[in-house]
């Protein structure tokens, strides 16, 4: 095998239970979760929605591939996301015990084809990762080769038909005057 990066403090878990978990735990707190819920507006403190106009003091703009037109709704100008499509393919075997990466490619758009465990037993290989132009397209394109390739790095002896295909998502990135800006924008 290769090089890789190996973060001691990383791991893996059921993301869905985790997010059902924190409502919970933030509704106890009294947090109002409102979902099936868009912003259609902002006017300084005050967040137009489709189900009711919402008072607040601080708003965390955390939209995801809409974050740009939240942020233009709040007069914020020169925003753009750009979306990033990353594939990922399925080993039906595990293994590795913790997730692996290559080191850090110079340049890249994301972390670079990567294994992780499931908690049910099997490796995810992914994401690839590639700017499309519609944020809603999410098929997924990429070919068994190179993500074989990329395994072979640390498991040269893996078949390409031990890779079958997994689902794609959209990771937003974002730009401002189309230059790339570094996972968070504070603005007060």
């Amino acid at each position: 095998a290769g090089e890789a990066v190996f973060v001691p403090s990383t791991g893996i878990l059921d993301a869905a239970e985790y997010v059902k978990r924190l409502a919970v735990y933030l509704q106890e707190k009294g947090v109002a979760i409102l979902l099936n819920c868009r912003v259609t507006g902002c006017r300084g403190t005050t967040l137009e929605t489709t189900r009711d106009e919402i008072e607040c003091d601080l708003v965390v703009n955390s939209a995801g591939l809409q974050a740009d037109e939240i942020a233009s709704m709040a007069g914020l100008e020169g925003y753009t996301i750009k979306p990033c499509r990353g594939d990922y393919y399925l080993l039906h075997q595990a293994p590795v015990a913790r997730p692996v990466y290559h080191p850090p490619t110079e340049g890249a758009h994301g972390l670079g084809v990567h294994l992780t465990p499931t908690l049910d037993g099997q490796t995810l290989v992914g994401p690839n990762a590639f700017f499309v132009d519609d944020k809603t397209d999410y098929r997924h394109r990429s070919t068994p080769e190179t993500f074989a390739a990329a395994v072979r790095y640390y498991i040269p002896s893996l078949a390409r038909s031990a890779l079958a295909a997994g689902y794609s998502g959209n990771r937003p990135k974002l730009f401002y005057r189309d230059a790339p800006v570094k996972d968070f924008t504070v603005i007060r």
